[in-house]
């Protein structure tokens, strides 16, 4: 009974372990430019930090999104500009 009970904290802490969090080298590096919001969060999940802002003058509108993903000192920034990437980081602390 005892060593069926570790058996199962071990494999539960294995799968644990193998998830891991989206934010990460990997998954930044398939970020690409022009990708849209969609597919970047698609591939990061929802941002923990969102803003935007836009413009419209003369019937073109402009907008900009700044997101950011962080966890466990690993921080990343992708600035928008109408939906698509335009500028992307990535720091490790």
């Amino acid at each position: 009974m005892i060593r069926h009970f570790f058996l199962t904290l071990v494999f539960m802490f294995g799968l644990t372990a193998c998830g891991g969090s989206p934010i990460n080298q990997a998954n930044y590096d398939k970020i690409a430019d022009d990708m849209p919001y969609s597919e970047v969060v698609k591939i990061l999940g929802e941002p923990t930090r969102k803003d935007s802002s836009g413009i419209n003058v003369g019937g073109f509108g402009l907008s900009g999104t700044e997101a950011e993903w962080e966890v466990e000192g690993i921080k990343i920034n992708v600035v928008f500009v109408n939906d698509k990437v335009k500028i992307k980081n990535f720091k490790k602390q």
